[in-house]
Order: structure tokens, then sequence, then C-alpha cells
């Protein structure tokens, strides 16, 4: 089956979601490799939104999508961390299903256009912690699931206590 694209961009960040995904399976397998990619992914995932400034190129859907395809492999990594390192299902299901709540969350009050403070960005840090076990053979993720579950279960309260009080007050 094949996917028409009404533009470069979404066929862009699709390319991106196959790329991390290969080098989450080859960190498994050859962490050295997976490292080197991982880290190129890294910086190149850095630049992309610079890129498309500078380019003149940017759009609401384009954002919207490159926020998706940043948060994919975060999503996927609790997965493969329960299926490799034999990390604690329960606690890297919370911390996965807390993290999809606070991004769907940052997500409508950035449509919005509400301010809502500081947040804790550990994608790259838990890609590290990621190589990490894969290059030791064992887990270093249990602690960072349990942390960061806690964390992002928190910080969505707040976050939806911020997007609640501002959809009443702007309702009036």
């Amino acid at each position: 089956m094949f996917i028409k694209f009404k533009n470069k961009t979404k066929l862009y960040y699709l390319f991106w979601d196959v790329f991390i995904f290969y080098i989450l399976f080859i960190i498994i397998k050859y962490p050295l490799l997976g490292g080197v990619l991982l880290l190129t992914y890294c910086l190149l995932d850095g630049i992309d939104g610079l890129l498309v400034r500078y380019l003149k190129i940017e759009s609401k859907a384009g954002s919207l999508i490159d926020i998706m395809t940043d948060q994919i492999a975060v999503i996927v990594l609790p997965i493969l961390s329960v299926l490799y390192f034999d990390t604690n299902f329960v606690f890297a299901y919370l911390f996965g299903m807390f993290y999809i709540i606070e991004i769907f969350l940052l997500t409508i009050l950035n449509s919005l256009n509400i301010k809502f403070g500081f947040v804790f960005r550990v994608k790259y840090f838990y890609y590290f912690l990621f190589f990490l076990s894969a290059y030791f053979g064992r887990d270093f993720l249990l602690w960072f699931h349990i942390v960061f579950g806690i964390y992002y279960l928190i910080h969505s309260f707040i976050l939806y206590k911020i997007l609640s009080v501002s959809i009443i007050f702007y309702s009036k």
C-alpha cells in the first residue's frame, strides 16, 4: 500500500519515526553502533525545527507532526525496557501512560496559547539510560520510571487544572 503525502514534511517525519525504531532495536543487539546512531538522531532532531524556520516552511500541521514523532520513541521505550531489560512492567506502564497524558495536555495548552510554566523534558536522558541498559545488559530504567512516572502524574494534574481554569475563564 502506498501512502500519498501532500507535502514532503510528513514523509520526512515518517522517515524519522522508522529511523528511531531501527536505532532502538540496533541498540539492543549492537549497543555501540546504536549509541552512535542515537546520538546522530538526537543532533538531527534538535536542528529540524531550526531548519524549518530558516527555510520558512513551517506550519501548524508540521509542528504537531513534529511533536508526535518526537514522542513516539519515548512511548515505545517502556515496552522495550520490559521486553529486553526485565524492568518492572507496572512502573514502565505508568510512566508511559502519564507521559502520554502530559504530552496531550501540553499540546492542547500550547495550541490555545495558554502559559503553563516549566516542563521537565526527559527524552534524551531516557535515551541515554536505555543505551546504558543495553550496553551493560542490566536495567537502569526502573528508578527513572518510578520518579518520572510520579512527576508526570503530578504535573499532568497541574496542567489539567490550568486548562480547566483557562477554559472556564475564557468561556465567561
